[in-house]
């Protein structure tokens, strides 16, 4: 086809009356050359042609400008070349005499289109009579041209206009296209009709998470399509399923459409806000919900409900506002605590006693009083960064705080909250007890619930990519915190604040210890 294009371009140059002013100038003209002998282009879309005369250096030069078919593609007198409708066309370039030709192929507008949506779904029509269905395209200034079809003629048609017919009993799907988009309506052909739809409930209350079915009856008993098709007109507030059931996603208000034939019934469905409970999920845009909202990204779950503040001074000062609770993340990272520890000979808590005064120090002894029963994670996190941070530190940092420090990267905690930090060992031991308040190093495996941590990984399943807490690597993890426990026969710790999830008892054990059970689980506060 380009080459029959260009064969009459060329045909065409010969018998063009003229080409260009002449030149003064006492060099002649030998070759005019396109910058682009082929184009591809869409409905809209213009390109630049550019000639260059040779030889260089001929003055007064006048170039003419001609498309073979000015409906598909047009040519102005400065080589812009604008794309009309859906075919092929030659753009020549004259001047004396001479010729450039340059094959141009224009394309639909598909890409202008960004959906087309016909008004119904589904639809009735009876044998011999019709009902009109019509589409919309986005946008709407797309100049393109819809076209219908019908997948089964023998028992409906359509016409150019969207009106359907019945022909005979049975299904057909009658498609619209515009551009490269469809959308598809399912008729169904009846000789009895249904005559009405009706709800239980024209108006229900729910809260989130929870699910409550409507039922449907539909009329007259022998219509020959009595099916249902249930609709929500907004799935972020309450969804529903081809049997009715109704589930609250987040507070709100939504309406429930059941459609049987042409009749439709409907019920507004209030959702109600459910109180921040253990087990809700916590999404990248500082959200959260009792069931998991799919136009969401979850990146933890409420772990704990309650005000860290209260016991974190460094948490209170850098985050008064996160008085919610806790939120455990999705992921385990597998790392020593500190590797070189018996190198640098000394405790965390030391350095910070001596170096970071505005942090409470990460040491801490084993009776009830002391802050081994005290959720202050954030601050021994921060405190611990400082010492990371100092170069005099470079050799031992405290390789489990790095991990969390990196992970933050990897996930972004939102600005309403905390950013990730390494639980105490009382916060990891929430975690798996809830609420506990005896001396956690005095758990042991019997008689503690950890029905908090079921609730938990309950709830974690339900997320795509989610690694459950205390499952990554078999039935045992150790999680370490960032609570240095002073409890040796030497007087010095050597040995960092860990938890067992399985029945939150919190051990200890060297620092430097890096197999894959010894894990970190970061945490926020929201």
């Amino acid at each position: 086809m380009k080459k029959f294009f260009t064969f009459i371009s060329i045909a065409l140059c010969s018998w063009l009356i003229y080409g260009c002013q002449e030149s003064d100038s006492t060099v002649s003209l030998e070759s005019v050359t396109l910058d682009s002998h082929e184009l591809t282009l869409e409905v809209g879309e213009q390109e630049i042609l550019t000639a260059t005369a040779s030889p260089e250096g001929i003055e007064g030069l006048v170039f003419e400008w001609i498309s073979l078919n000015s409906d598909i593609a047009s040519v102005n007198q400065d080589g812009v070349v604008t794309a009309k409708a859906a075919g092929n066309t030659v753009i020549t370039v004259s001047c004396q005499g001479i010729s450039d030709v340059c094959s141009v192929t224009v394309n639909p507008a598909a890409d202008l289109v960004e959906s087309v949506t016909i008004s119904e779904e589904t639809l009735e029509v009876l044998i011999g009579e019709s009902e009109t269905l019509t589409a919309t395209v986005l946008p709407a200034d797309a100049d393109v041209e819809v076209t219908w079809s019908s997948s089964n003629p023998d028992v409906a048609t359509v016409d150019n206009n969207g009106v359907v017919k019945g022909i005979a009993s049975g299904s057909a799907v009658i498609m619209a296209i515009a551009g490269n988009r469809t959308d598809d309506c399912m008729v169904t052909v009846v000789g009895m009709p249904v005559t009405s739809v009706t709800l239980d409930q024209q108006s229900i209350e729910i809260d989130e998470g929870e699910i409550r079915t409507l039922r449907a009856t539909v009329l007259p008993e022998n219509a020959d399509n009595k099916s249902v098709t249930w609709s929500s007109s907004d799935e972020k507030i309450a969804t529903v399923n081809g049997a009715g059931a109704v589930q609250g996603v987040r507070p709100g208000t939504a309406t429930i459409t059941a459609k049987a034939g042409n009749c439709t019934a409907t019920c507004e469905v209030t959702v109600n806000a459910v109180a921040l409970a253990v087990g809700h999920y916590y999404y990248s845009d500082g959200t959260w919900s009792l069931s998991l909202d799919a136009g969401k990204t979850p990146i933890g779950v409420v772990c704990y409900v309650g005000d860290i503040t209260a016991t974190d001074p460094t948490l209170k000062r850098d985050h008064p506002g996160c008085t919610h609770g806790l939120v455990v993340s999705l992921k385990d990272i597998a790392t020593p605590w500190q590797s070189n520890y018996t190198t640098y000979g000394s405790t965390i808590g030391a350095w910070v006693e001596a170096n970071a005064t505005e942090f409470v120090s990460p040491l801490t002894g084993v009776e009830f009083e002391d802050n081994l029963n005290t959720p202050i994670g954030y601050n021994n996190t921060k405190a611990i960064e400082a010492f990371n941070a100092d170069p005099a530190n470079s050799t031992w940092p405290v390789e489990a705080v790095q991990t969390v420090v990196a992970f933050r990267d990897e996930v972004s905690a939102p600005e309403s909250s905390s950013d990730w930090y390494l639980g105490s060992s009382k916060e990891m031991s929430l975690l798996a007890t809830g609420e506990y308040n005896k001396n956690i190093w005095e758990i042991t495996d019997a008689g503690v619930s950890v029905a908090n941590l079921k609730l938990v990984n309950d709830k974690m399943s339900q997320i795509p990519g989610a690694v459950l807490v205390g499952k990554a690597f078999g039935s045992i993890m150790f999680y370490w915190t960032s609570t240095e426990i002073d409890e040796t026969t030497d007087g010095y710790p050597v040995m960092a604040g860990m938890m067992l999830p399985m029945n939150g008892m919190t051990l200890r054990d060297y620092k430097d210890q890096s197999a894959f059970i010894y894990c970190v689980r970061p945490v926020l506060a929201f």
